[in-house]
């Protein structure tokens, strides 16, 4: 997932604002980690609230953000387990099982 400066330079070059308020809402130092995931996960619950703090544009930024970190997430995640695949069935030359 993208870090914290990420987002803002994110922000920045997608809306001219870094919505710094909005960052560090979700992902600010004094988040803890199950608001967190709950800012993340429970996108119907928090877009009210996010709409009533920062608007309209506020809320596509709110969806870029979430966008951003399961885009890392999930493309991080298909990479481990391709290289893994391909590890567990890469035959050697000889016919025998390639290193695990």
């Amino acid at each position: 997932m993208p870090s914290f400066n990420e987002h803002l330079k994110h922000s920045e070059e997608r809306t001219g604002q870094s919505y710094k308020e909005l960052n560090e809402w979700l992902d600010g130092d004094d988040v803890a980690l199950l608001q967190r995931l709950q800012r993340h996960i429970r996108i119907t619950k928090y877009s009210k609230y996010v709409h009533r703090q920062w608007g309209e544009e506020g809320l596509k930024e709110y969806r870029n953000h979430l966008s951003d970190d399961f885009g890392a997430f999930f493309s991080t995640l298909r990479s481990v387990l391709w290289g893994k695949l391909q590890k567990q069935t890469t035959r050697t030359t000889d016919g025998g099982e390639g290193k695990r």
